[in-house]
């Protein structure tokens, strides 16, 4: 567990950024679902994570937190891994307007959370903080669902 802004513990795990990118603060990283069982490390299911996108949406991972940004992939990076309930500071795209209270989802094409819906399954983190649109993507508090 680590402390997050003074004020809670937050999991914390370590895993490889397969990625070739620059990781931002609060940027949502998910679980490469398509690495071997049995490939050898870091290259394996469970260990190599990624940014999301279409193939992985649903296998969330964690939150890079500020600490970690910076970092360029490949690389060992950890991960905020927030439970039901943390309020973390997470990565929304600035295309819509996000209210206190919205529901917040990946978006395979954007890349950082988006207004969503509260469909079973696809909804991660509850906005604490109003977000408006401009056009970039800024790390916002909300809250793990």
């Amino acid at each position: 567990m680590a402390q997050y802004n003074g004020q809670q513990d937050v999991k914390t795990i370590r895993r490889y950024f397969s990625g070739t990118t620059t990781l931002r603060k609060g940027q949502i990283i998910h679980y490469n679902e398509a690495a071997s069982k049995t490939g050898t490390l870091p290259n394996r299911l469970g260990v190599e994570v990624e940014a999301v996108n279409s193939d992985n949406i649903k296998f969330f991972a964690g939150v890079v937190p500020d600490s970690e940004a910076g970092k360029v992939g490949p690389c060992w990076v950890e991960l905020l891994q927030p439970q039901q309930g943390d309020i973390v500071e997470v990565e929304a795209d600035g295309t819509t307007d996000i209210a206190v209270g919205d529901f917040l989802e990946p978006d395979a094409t954007l890349g950082a959370l988006i207004d969503g819906t509260e469909a079973a399954g696809d909804n991660l983190f509850i906005a604490c903080e109003a977000y408006t649109t401009d056009a970039t993507k800024q790390a916002i508090l909300a809250q793990r669902v």
